[in-house]
């Protein structure tokens, strides 16, 4: 066979290819569609972790939204509303959405319970923060309702995606809120120290 007589066959063969490629890309999408779709509403999470600071301390951190914001590293803009139920309200700009956050109570140095609200998908969660003493310090346990309703392309998406890590926003919040903790501990034990 020459090689003339080969390149067609070549070419063939990539033409299958990348139509196979191309059709199972629209089936594993369409399949997220179908399933995200079909998957209910709401989510639950819950979640605990430990600090070394009392709940008064680490009660404070929390309530600094623009040191320690919900959507943590994703942030890119905060934006302050007026104060409801004896706590803070505001808006976090994340880039391809604004999320709102809202205090629905407030118990301090105990409990306290908020709401936020996506802005483009149909979002809402409703979260309640308890913190307990735990010997010097503090447990901080994170219960979700996330809510995605139907409305717009990004649901099935949304719905999948929380289906497959319900934890991560909670787990990603408490971390860097510990993250920040530790870090104000080590200044204040070490002055001299400035990274």
């Amino acid at each position: 066979m020459t090689e003339n007589e080969s390149t067609p066959k070549r070419r063939r063969w990539w033409l299958i290819l990348l139509g196979a490629a191309i059709a199972l890309i629209v089936i594993l999408v369409g399949g997220m569609f179908a399933v995200g779709s079909a998957l209910g509403e709401d989510v639950t999470s819950s979640v605990s972790m430990n600090y070394t600071q009392p709940p008064e301390v680490v009660w404070a951190a929390m309530a600094d939204y623009e040191r320690n914001p919900v959507s943590a590293s994703m942030r890119r803009e905060t934006m302050p509303l007026p104060d409801e139920n004896d706590g803070p309200a505001w808006k976090e700009d994340i880039g391809s959405t604004v999320i709102t956050v809202r205090t629905g109570e407030s118990e301090a140095p105990k409990r306290l319970l908020r709401f936020f609200e996506d802005a483009v998908v149909p979002m809402t969660a409703r979260v309640e923060y308890f913190l307990e003493p735990d010997g010097e310090g503090t447990t901080v346990t994170m219960n979700s309702l996330t809510t995605v309703k139907n409305g717009t392309w990004h649901v099935p998406m949304f719905r999948v995606i929380l289906r497959l890590a319900p934890d991560a926003g909670s787990v990603a919040y408490l971390s860097d809120l510990r993250a920040h903790l530790n870090a104000d501990a080590k200044k204040e034990s070490d002055p001299s120290d400035v990274s």
